[in-house]
């Protein structure tokens, strides 16, 4: 017991001084979840600048524009007036999305004597302005049903399923703390076990009493306990900043981040036991780190992926792990059952240690 005290601190000193992994580990993902957390925080989408030019000036259109300005108020839009050389600088300079422009005598449709060419101003080039001239479409077109009086004869009623929408941020945020076990994984446990056995620190153990299943125990608890500490920091920085539930589901949340991170243990062992020198070692940790981080769908909704990536993300551990986060940490609506989440990770760790064990000749260079 006491060995496997002395290898389980001496992990976590050496864990602590090397201050690179430390922050790729700990202190960037937790930063980046809390950013991504509050970038995409607001339950709609973000406010459309519009900004509409009345070169008419005659009372009666400016009644109709005030009063669609009003039916917009609480919504997404951000509708104001400015003169035709203000509007276009700011369009230009990137300040609003889109111009609508009146020009003279738009007040003679207003009275039916006649048609009026609006003018709708928006940059190609940015996807904002493309969305807000589709936005401006609509504005015009309610503005001719004002006008001629149409009746409609179809109403819409909105009925949203499921409750209150999510925000992104709560997709994001726990995704970013499976990115962080994942780093764990590779930064912190596959490419130091490679370099302590480069060196030849391993293989000095050999002279002394210490068993090796006693080394990779502690080592392995270690790891657990950093990436338990990992979950506290998160669950704070979610509950406190951005008002996550994760309260009501602590305690499985907390062996979620056991299993899973185990799970990413593991796999940070094989890929240390597959690779021959430091230089293998780094790049099939890259390899593992890209390939799960964009393949997983951790960055992008479902939805957002090309169907073959989504039959491949089933393959893909971090997938299961971050679905499980989501669903226990913000109750974000969940790919898989919980049940499912855990036994796919059992089975991968379970496949990680079996190819560990085969193939990692721990105490020899």
């Amino acid at each position: 017991m006491k060995a496997f005290k002395q290898i389980f601190l001496s992990q976590l000193r050496m864990f602590y001084r090397d201050r690179t992994t430390l922050v790729i580990t700990i202190i960037l993902p937790l930063l980046l979840g809390v950013f991504l957390g509050f970038v995409f925080a607001g339950k709609g989408a973000q406010n459309v600048r519009i900004l509409i030019v009345d070169q008419d000036g005659s009372e009666t259109l400016a009644v109709v524009i005030d009063g669609l300005m009003e039916g917009t108020a609480h919504s997404n839009l951000k509708i104001s007036k400015a003169g035709k050389e203000e509007a276009m600088t700011q369009l230009e300079e990137g300040k609003t999305d889109c111009v609508l422009i009146f020009p003279p005598d738009s007040a003679l449709s207003v009275m039916g004597s006649g048609k009026t060419e609006v003018q709708i101003h928006f940059d190609s080039r940015r996807v904002e302005s493309v969305v807000s001239r589709l936005i401006m479409e609509n504005f015009v077109g309610e503005m001719n049903f004002r006008v001629t009086k149409v009746e409609r004869l179809f109403s819409i009623k909105e009925q949203p399923i499921g409750g209150a929408s999510v925000p992104m941020g709560h997709f994001f945020f726990p995704n970013t703390l499976a990115v962080s076990l994942l780093w764990m994984s590779l930064f912190a446990t596959a490419l130091p076990l490679v370099k302590q056995r480069e060196k030849g620190a391993l293989v000095q153990m050999k002279v002394t009493p210490l068993a090796p299943f006693t080394f990779m125990m502690g080592s392995i608890t270690a790891r657990l306990f950093i990436g338990l500490i990992q979950s506290l920091l998160f669950s704070a920085a979610g509950i406190v900043l951005l008002k996550l539930p994760i309260a009501d589901h602590f305690f499985m949340f907390l062996l979620a981040v056991s299993v899973a991170n185990l799970t990413l243990i593991f796999m940070g062992y094989m890929i240390a036991a597959v690779s021959r020198s430091m230089q293998s070692a780094d790049a099939l940790s890259q390899l593992f780190n890209f390939s799960l981080m964009f393949l997983s769908g951790v960055f992008f909704t479902k939805e957002m992926m090309p169907e073959v990536l989504q039959k491949v993300s089933y393959i893909i551990p971090l997938t299961y792990i971050a679905d499980l986060f989501r669903q226990l940490m913000t109750g974000y609506e969940g790919m898989f059952p919980i049940w499912l989440n855990f036994a796919v990770l059992v089975c991968c760790g379970a496949l990680f240690a079996a190819l560990s064990l085969k193939f990692f000749k721990l105490f020899s260079r």
